[in-house]
């Protein structure tokens, strides 16, 4: 089992050169969990997504797969940090917030009920950056958009809350595919 994660590891780093060496601000990617409560439907279940910020893009996205014993879900998010200030900070330690502006879209299948929405978002959120290339964040959004399928309803809108962690990957001083190593 180690040697299996081992080689995981390593594929994942040499992987990723090709991805992101061009960039030179740093790439930032991870794991995400979100859940969330809809109005009218009550709660929701809990997805896992996959966290990405791009160096060369000032979006924070995020991709979501959800599977339940009767649904199949995928969607997605972009956002932009409109304000993003720390609130405390030494050499290895940041503490920051962040209120933003983005969009979202999900498609849900279930059994004889497929759910298709997008629209806007809204969401506000902690980071906290420990060593030099990790981060951890908890993010709430406002979500208000428009539900096509099963029938049109305006306006479809929920709050949702996220919480994961991002490795980040510089470029700007060499060539560094693990950061840790």
């Amino acid at each position: 089992m180690k040697k299996i994660a081992m080689v995981l590891i390593i594929g994942l780093c040499v992987g990723l050169v090709g991805v992101f060496a061009e960039h030179p601000g740093g790439t930032g990617v991870g794991v995400l969990f979100r859940s969330g409560y809809n109005f009218g439907d009550g709660g929701s279940g809990l997805d896992v997504g996959l966290s990405l910020k791009l160096a060369s893009v000032p979006v924070y996205w995020g991709l979501f797969l959800n599977i339940r014993d009767s649904m199949f879900g995928v969607g997605g998010t972009g956002d932009y940090y409109v304000i993003d200030r720390s609130l405390i900070q030494d050499a290895n330690f940041n503490l920051g917030w962040h209120l933003g502006l983005g969009g979202y879209a999900t498609a849900l299948f279930r059994k004889d009920d497929p759910h298709l929405a997008a629209g806007g978002r809204i969401p506000v959120g902690l980071s906290l950056q420990f060593a030099k290339n990790f981060e951890a964040f908890l993010n709430v959004a406002y979500n208000l958009g428009l539900q096509v399928l099963p029938k049109i309803n305006f306006p479809a809108h929920f709050f949702n809350g996220e919480l994961g962690v991002r490795l980040w990957i510089y470029s700007r001083s060499g060539l560094r595919f693990c950061p840790w190593l």
